[in-house]
Protein backbone atom coordinates (compact mmCIF):
# COMPACT_ATOMS: atom_id res chain seq x y z
CA UNK A 1 0.00 0.00 0.00
CA UNK A 2 2.79 2.43 0.94
CA UNK A 3 4.71 1.72 -2.27
CA UNK A 4 1.55 2.13 -4.34
CA UNK A 5 0.77 5.46 -2.69
CA UNK A 6 4.34 6.63 -3.16
CA UNK A 7 4.23 5.79 -6.88
CA UNK A 8 0.83 7.44 -7.24
CA UNK A 9 2.26 10.49 -5.55
CA UNK A 10 5.18 10.60 -7.97
CA UNK A 11 2.73 10.47 -10.90
CA UNK A 12 0.55 13.19 -9.35
CA UNK A 13 3.54 15.42 -8.59
CA UNK A 14 4.91 15.05 -12.12
CA UNK A 15 1.48 15.83 -13.61
CA UNK A 16 0.97 18.85 -11.33
CA UNK A 17 4.32 20.35 -12.30
CA UNK A 18 3.93 20.06 -16.09
CA UNK A 19 1.49 22.94 -16.86
CA UNK A 20 3.37 26.08 -17.90
CA UNK A 21 2.16 28.95 -15.72
CA UNK A 22 3.66 31.88 -13.83
CA UNK A 23 5.67 29.66 -11.48
CA UNK A 24 7.13 27.59 -14.33
CA UNK A 25 8.03 30.73 -16.30
CA UNK A 26 9.76 32.12 -13.22
CA UNK A 27 11.83 28.96 -12.70
CA UNK A 28 12.80 28.71 -16.37
CA UNK A 29 13.76 32.38 -16.55
CA UNK A 30 15.85 32.05 -13.39
CA UNK A 31 17.66 29.06 -14.90
CA UNK A 32 18.41 30.90 -18.13
CA UNK A 33 19.53 34.00 -16.27
CA UNK A 34 21.38 32.69 -13.21
CA UNK A 35 22.01 29.02 -13.85
CA UNK A 36 20.59 25.60 -13.11
CA UNK A 37 21.22 25.75 -9.37
CA UNK A 38 19.02 28.82 -8.92
CA UNK A 39 16.33 27.47 -11.23
CA UNK A 40 16.24 24.13 -9.42
CA UNK A 41 15.96 25.79 -6.00
CA UNK A 42 12.98 27.76 -7.33
CA UNK A 43 11.49 24.53 -8.69
CA UNK A 44 11.99 22.88 -5.31
CA UNK A 45 9.91 25.65 -3.75
CA UNK A 46 7.12 24.93 -6.23
CA UNK A 47 7.42 21.18 -5.56
CA UNK A 48 7.05 21.82 -1.82
CA UNK A 49 3.84 23.78 -2.46
CA UNK A 50 2.51 20.84 -4.51
CA UNK A 51 3.34 18.46 -1.66
CA UNK A 52 1.59 20.68 0.91
CA UNK A 53 -1.59 20.84 -1.17
CA UNK A 54 -1.39 17.09 -1.75
CA UNK A 55 -1.12 16.35 1.97
CA UNK A 56 -4.06 18.63 2.83
CA UNK A 57 -6.16 17.17 0.03
CA UNK A 58 -5.35 13.56 0.89
CA UNK A 59 -6.18 14.15 4.54
CA UNK A 60 -9.43 15.80 3.45
CA UNK A 61 -8.95 18.43 6.13
CA UNK A 62 -12.38 20.03 5.98
CA UNK A 63 -11.47 23.02 8.14
CA UNK A 64 -8.60 23.96 5.84
CA UNK A 65 -10.70 23.35 2.74
CA UNK A 66 -13.53 25.53 4.09
CA UNK A 67 -11.05 28.29 4.92
CA UNK A 68 -9.52 28.17 1.43
CA UNK A 69 -12.98 28.41 -0.14
CA UNK A 70 -14.12 31.16 2.22
CA UNK A 71 -10.99 33.27 1.70
CA UNK A 72 -10.60 32.46 -2.00
CA UNK A 73 -11.21 36.03 -3.13
CA UNK A 74 -8.55 37.51 -0.85
CA UNK A 75 -6.11 34.73 -1.63
CA UNK A 76 -6.58 35.35 -5.34
CA UNK A 77 -6.12 39.10 -4.87
CA UNK A 78 -2.93 38.49 -2.88
CA UNK A 79 -1.68 36.02 -5.49
CA UNK A 80 -2.61 38.40 -8.32
CA UNK A 81 -0.75 41.29 -6.70
CA UNK A 82 2.31 39.11 -6.22
CA UNK A 83 2.20 38.05 -9.88
CA UNK A 84 1.83 41.65 -11.02
CA UNK A 85 4.80 42.73 -8.90
CA UNK A 86 6.92 39.81 -10.09
CA UNK A 87 5.96 40.34 -13.74
CA UNK A 88 6.74 44.06 -13.63
CA UNK A 89 10.08 43.32 -11.99
CA UNK A 90 10.93 40.77 -14.69
CA UNK A 91 10.03 43.18 -17.49
CA UNK A 92 12.31 45.89 -16.11
CA UNK A 93 15.29 43.58 -15.77
CA UNK A 94 18.08 44.01 -18.31
CA UNK A 95 21.06 41.68 -18.70
CA UNK A 96 24.17 43.86 -18.99
CA UNK A 97 26.94 41.31 -18.51
CA UNK A 98 27.75 37.84 -19.84
CA UNK A 99 25.63 35.16 -18.24
CA UNK A 100 27.55 33.15 -15.69
CA UNK A 101 26.78 30.72 -12.91
CA UNK A 102 25.60 32.81 -9.99
CA UNK A 103 27.22 32.21 -6.59
CA UNK A 104 23.74 31.92 -5.15
CA UNK A 105 24.22 29.54 -2.22
CA UNK A 106 23.67 32.42 0.21
CA UNK A 107 20.46 33.37 -1.60
CA UNK A 108 19.12 29.81 -1.96
CA UNK A 109 16.67 30.15 0.93
CA UNK A 110 15.33 33.43 -0.49
CA UNK A 111 14.74 31.86 -3.92
CA UNK A 112 13.13 28.81 -2.30
CA UNK A 113 10.79 30.71 0.00
CA UNK A 114 9.75 33.28 -2.61
CA UNK A 115 8.78 30.56 -5.10
CA UNK A 116 7.06 28.53 -2.38
CA UNK A 117 4.90 31.53 -1.43
CA UNK A 118 4.22 32.30 -5.09
CA UNK A 119 3.13 28.72 -5.77
CA UNK A 120 0.94 28.54 -2.66
CA UNK A 121 -0.88 31.76 -3.54
CA UNK A 122 -1.04 31.07 -7.28
CA UNK A 123 -4.68 30.14 -8.15
CA UNK A 124 -3.43 27.93 -10.99
CA UNK A 125 -1.68 25.66 -8.47
CA UNK A 126 -4.93 24.99 -6.61
CA UNK A 127 -6.84 24.54 -9.88
CA UNK A 128 -4.35 22.01 -11.27
CA UNK A 129 -4.16 20.26 -7.91
CA UNK A 130 -7.96 19.85 -7.78
CA UNK A 131 -8.13 18.51 -11.35
CA UNK A 132 -5.24 16.07 -10.92
CA UNK A 133 -6.51 14.78 -7.57
CA UNK A 134 -9.96 14.20 -9.04
CA UNK A 135 -8.41 12.37 -11.99
CA UNK A 136 -6.45 10.04 -9.70
CA UNK A 137 -9.44 9.66 -7.33
CA UNK A 138 -7.36 10.31 -4.22
CA UNK A 139 -8.82 11.00 -0.76
CA UNK A 140 -7.47 9.20 2.26
CA UNK A 141 -9.57 10.69 5.04
CA UNK A 142 -7.66 11.13 8.27
CA UNK A 143 -4.93 8.56 7.52
CA UNK A 144 -2.07 10.97 8.12
CA UNK A 145 0.70 8.42 7.56
CA UNK A 146 -0.71 7.43 4.17
CA UNK A 147 -1.28 11.09 3.30
CA UNK A 148 2.33 11.91 4.22
CA UNK A 149 3.53 9.05 2.01
CA UNK A 150 1.46 10.40 -0.88
CA UNK A 151 2.77 13.93 -0.30
CA UNK A 152 6.35 12.60 -0.27
CA UNK A 153 5.69 10.98 -3.64
CA UNK A 154 4.25 14.26 -4.97
CA UNK A 155 7.37 16.08 -3.80
CA UNK A 156 9.54 13.50 -5.56
CA UNK A 157 7.54 13.59 -8.80
CA UNK A 158 7.47 17.37 -8.96
CA UNK A 159 11.19 17.54 -8.12
CA UNK A 160 11.90 15.06 -10.92
CA UNK A 161 10.10 17.35 -13.39
CA UNK A 162 12.12 20.38 -12.27
CA UNK A 163 15.35 18.42 -12.57
CA UNK A 164 14.40 17.69 -16.18
CA UNK A 165 13.23 21.22 -16.98
CA UNK A 166 16.25 22.95 -15.47
CA UNK A 167 18.55 20.51 -17.28
CA UNK A 168 16.95 21.41 -20.62
CA UNK A 169 17.07 25.14 -19.83
CA UNK A 170 20.73 24.84 -18.79
CA UNK A 171 21.58 23.18 -22.12
CA UNK A 172 19.93 26.08 -23.96
CA UNK A 173 21.51 28.73 -21.73
CA UNK A 174 24.92 29.05 -23.51
CA UNK A 175 23.10 30.11 -26.68
CA UNK A 176 21.22 32.95 -24.93
CA UNK A 177 22.96 36.31 -25.37
CA UNK A 178 22.19 39.41 -23.29
CA UNK A 179 19.85 40.96 -25.86
CA UNK A 180 17.79 37.79 -26.17
CA UNK A 181 17.73 37.37 -22.37
CA UNK A 182 16.31 40.88 -22.04
CA UNK A 183 13.56 39.98 -24.50
CA UNK A 184 12.87 36.75 -22.60
CA UNK A 185 12.55 38.84 -19.44
CA UNK A 186 9.97 41.04 -21.15
CA UNK A 187 8.04 38.07 -22.58
CA UNK A 188 7.98 36.13 -19.30
CA UNK A 189 7.31 39.26 -17.27
CA UNK A 190 4.44 40.26 -19.53
CA UNK A 191 2.90 36.79 -19.27
CA UNK A 192 3.21 36.72 -15.47
CA UNK A 193 1.88 40.27 -15.14
CA UNK A 194 -1.05 39.43 -17.42
CA UNK A 195 -1.81 36.33 -15.35
CA UNK A 196 -1.86 38.47 -12.22
CA UNK A 197 -4.25 41.02 -13.72
CA UNK A 198 -6.52 38.28 -15.07
CA UNK A 199 -6.54 36.48 -11.71
CA UNK A 200 -7.58 39.60 -9.82
CA UNK A 201 -10.17 40.93 -12.25
CA UNK A 202 -11.76 37.57 -13.03
CA UNK A 203 -12.43 36.69 -9.40
CA UNK A 204 -13.50 40.22 -8.44
CA UNK A 205 -15.96 40.37 -11.33
CA UNK A 206 -17.25 36.91 -10.43
CA UNK A 207 -18.23 38.22 -7.00
CA UNK A 208 -20.23 41.15 -8.43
Amino acid sequence: MSTELLLKGVAVGFAMAIPVGPVALTCIRQTLSAGRRVGFVCGLGAATADAIYAFLGACALKAVTRWLVREQLWLNIAGGLMLIYLGARMMRRRETRPLAESPSAQHALTHYVSTLVLALTNPLTLLVFTAVFAGFDLALGAEYTASAMLALGVLGGSTLWWLLMTYIAERIRPHIHNGLMSRINRWCGGAVLGAGIFTMTAHMLARL
